[in-house]
Parts: structure tokens; C-alpha cells; sequence
């Protein structure tokens, strides 16, 4: 593999900026607890996709009417905040039918530029398609009255969605929408997934330690393709290496490993205490940037990141 000098001086550009140098230190000193929970995923089946979860013959507007059931079952406070941004004419609202198509559409609740809220759905006709409804409900009412600039911490914005749709997929369960089977599949999915997120991060992490802070070039990218070339997914390495001639997601991709994580430990309390976790969870979503993410982490699980992680596989074992 080859680069021209336009690619390796973009690729340096976007490495050596401090913010990414900075983050990689973090990934680096718990990238052992990272190994355990990638170890612990992927022992789950690879086989699990979308395809693989329930099917279902449901309108958009169907889709909504249960989702809102939910919340309404949930918490009255939070399904009538629900409904007021809902109905706000300041949220705008891109919606596209359930389709098997909306496969590589995405979802998404976002700040335009303007400073308007807007949510998109466009979900697939399957138990995946239904509980993104529901996340995406849960980032609307986490970021509704927020400043647009100033969201909760960069790391913790999955963290709502993801508690919100373990929460869903636990009541379609008690209500008989869904078999226990569908149900354990349904989190199989989960995991799998964000494991997926969990690769990409290490890629990138080893790229990174590899240059130590140096600047790439043709000459130490030939070594670098040898220690990729060792990979069994050397394929994924070199794609993740084009990428971050543009962009290192790390960070990105590690708000859904953290989510997966706290979003966990939530779930646990709230099967034990349910209406003591919902209060808690409401305190959290008036939280702002303003609380760092150490503090914001104690006040959802009351551990540091490594104890939350060994928490996490605790409860998970099989």
C-alpha cells in the first residue's frame, strides 16, 4: 500500500491534532478492560443481524402508538414532556414509512443549524426498526430545552437511549409482543453490535501506538503493513487506516461501548427498583455539560469507569 503525499500529510494532519493524542492516552490506560468486554462479546454469536430479529407488520404510526404506550406506561412526567416536544412546532419532524429499505438509512435527533430540534425515523420493519423509535425518543427528551452547543458530555449521549430501549424491550416482553427468545436475541443483537463499534476503536488504537506520536510516512508505512498484514482482519485494518486520513472515530464509536455499559447497570437497578431508577434517570437527563464525565458516571452507577466495566461483566456472565 502505497500513499501519495496529499494522504499522508492528511493523515497526519488529523493524527497529530491534541485532542485525538489525548484520547488515545485514555483508550490506553483501560484498554485492558476494553479486551475483557470485546472478549465477553464476542463470544456471542456472529451470526446475529438484523435478519434475525422479530419481524413485524407495523406503520410508522404504529410504531409511535407503541412507543408512547411505553413511555406513558413508564413514567407520566416523561411521556408528557414527550408529547409536548412532539408537538412543539419549533421540533421538526423527517419521517420516512417503515421500509425494509431503511436498512442504510439512518435514524437521528440533531440540532440544525438554526438551533431547531429535529428527529428523523425511517425504520426497518423488524424489533430493531420499533426500538429505534423509542431511542431516538429517549435523545429527544434528553436534548429538548438544552442549548444546542452545550449537550451533556461529549461521552454520554447514548447513554438515555440505550437504558430507555433495554427498559422497552423489557416491557414489550411483559406485555406478550415479544417471546423470551426474541427478547434474548434482541439483546444478543445489542451487543454484537456495539462490539462491532468496539473493534473499530481498537484499529485505530493500534495504528496510533504504532506511530507513537510520530508522523506517518511510506517508509514506516511498510512496516506498519506488516503488522497489519498479521491481522486476521487485515482486510478492516487497511479500510480503518484510508479513514483516518479524514477522521478518528474513536471517540465516536466509544460513547455506544460506554453506553452499552452504563445503560447496563441502570437496567440492573431498575429491575430491582424500578420507580427509585426512573427518579434517578430524570435527574440525570437535566444534567448539562457543565458536570464532568467522572462526576456525571458516579452519579448514574456510583463507580469509577473500570469498577462500571467490572460490574458489567459480572452481571453478564453466562
Amino acid at each position: 500500500m502505497t500513499l501519495v503525499d496529499s494522504e499522508i500529510e492528511s493523515f497526519n494532519k488529523t493524527c497529530q491534532k491534541k485532542e485525538v493524542k489525548e484520547f488515545n492516552d485514555f483508550l490506553n490506560s483501560i484498554r485492558p478492560y476494553l479486551d475483557r468486554l470485546h472478549k465477553s462479546w464476542s463470544e456471542i454469536d456472529k451470526g446475529i443481524t438484523t435478519e434475525s430479529l422479530k419481524e413485524l407488520n407495523c406503520s410508522l404510526n404504529d410504531m409511535i402508538k407503541i412507543v408512547l404506550d411505553f413511555y406513558s406506561n413508564l413514567d407520566k412526567d416523561l411521556y408528557n414532556t414527550l408529547i409536548n416536544i412532539l408537538n412543539d412546532e419549533k421540533t421538526k419532524k423527517d419521517y420516512q414509512e417503515v421500509s425494509p429499505n431503511n436498512k442504510w438509512r439512518i435514524n437521528y435527533t440533531k440540532y440544525e443549524p438554526d438551533g431547531t430540534l429535529c428527529i428523523g425515523l425511517r425504520p426497518q420493519n423488524n424489533l430493531y426498526g420499533l426500538a429505534s423509535v423509542c431511542h431516538e425518543f429517549a435523545h429527544l427528551l434528553s436534548r429538548f430545552g438544552q442549548d444546542s452547543t452545550n449537550s451533556k458530555s461529549d461521552l454520554f449521549p447514548e447513554v438515555e437511549s440505550m437504558f430507555l430501549e433495554k427498559v422497552f424491550i423489557e416491557y414489550l416482553y411483559n406485555i406478550n409482543f415479544i417471546t423470551e427468545e426474541e427478547r434474548k436475541t434482541y439483546f444478543r443483537f445489542y451487543k454484537s453490535s456495539v462490539n462491532d463499534k468496539l473493534q473499530e476503536i481498537f484499529y485505530e488504537n493500534d495504528i496510533l501506538n504504532y506511530l507513537n506520536g510520530n508522523s506517518l510516512t511510506n517508509e514506516n508505512l511498510k512496516v506498519l503493513e506488516e503488522m497489519i498484514a498479521k491481522s486476521p482482519k487485515a482486510k478492516d485494518f487497511y479500510r480503518r487506516l484510508s479513514f483516518m486520513q479524514n477522521d478518528v472515530h474513536s471517540a465516536w464509536y466509544f460513547i455506544y461501548v460506554l453506553g452499552e455499559v452504563i445503560s447496563e447497570l441502570l437496567f440492573e437497578e431498575y429491575r430491582k427498583e424500578p420507580q427509585k431508577t426512573v427518579a434517578k434517570f430524570k435527574e440525570y437527563l437535566g444534567h448539562t455539560a457543565d458536570i464532568d464525565p467522572q462526576t456525571m458516571l458516579k452519579d448514574l452507577t456510583n463507580k469509577s469507569l473500570e469498577e462500571a466495566i467490572e460490574t458489567y461483566l459480572e452481571i453478564n456472565k453466562e
